[in-house]
């Protein structure tokens, strides 16, 4: 959807990890804020400035878009 990002390993060598997930090859993976990307000994945080379009929807402090 609108104001979300996501991320995909492109076959690497060493693999892509969101959260300690390895990521499956060539498969999407939406990003929220909080999540941490692995990338060979490189990590990286995500964080929005956004939050409720990055939110999880299972987070209890979800608001959809527009239901404000």
């Amino acid at each position: 959807g609108g104001g979300s990002f996501r991320i995909w390993d492109l076959g690497s060598t060493n693999g892509t990890f969101v959260n300690g997930e390895q990521l499956s090859p060539f498969r999407a993976r939406r990003l929220y804020d909080g999540d941490e990307i692995r990338l060979s000994q490189f990590k990286l945080m995500v964080t929005a400035t956004r939050h409720t379009l990055w939110q999880r929807p299972d987070s209890p402090a979800f608001t959809a878009p527009g239901s404000e």
